[in-house]
């Protein structure tokens, strides 16, 4: 098992993200996507999938939802 994939089942796809954006080349390969496109496309959908917190619950940020997508 790769190691990433060994995180992923204890930490959420936003926090191997975090650790694969200090390495590029390891970010395209886990999401087949080099890391400017991802954050062009999180421009480019943000203002439309982006949503507020309410009492009742917190959301997902506009760059978690885009990573579950890819995923």
């Amino acid at each position: 098992m790769h190691p990433y994939n060994a995180i992923n089942l204890t930490h959420s796809c936003y926090l191997i993200t975090k650790e694969l954006n200090q390495h590029p080349s390891k970010f395209k390969s886990f999401y087949r996507m080099s890391l400017e496109t991802y954050t062009m496309l999180v421009s480019i959908v943000g203002h439309h999938i982006r949503r507020k917190d309410t009492n009742f619950r917190m959301v997902l940020s506009v760059e978690e939802k885009v990573l579950i997508i890819l995923r």
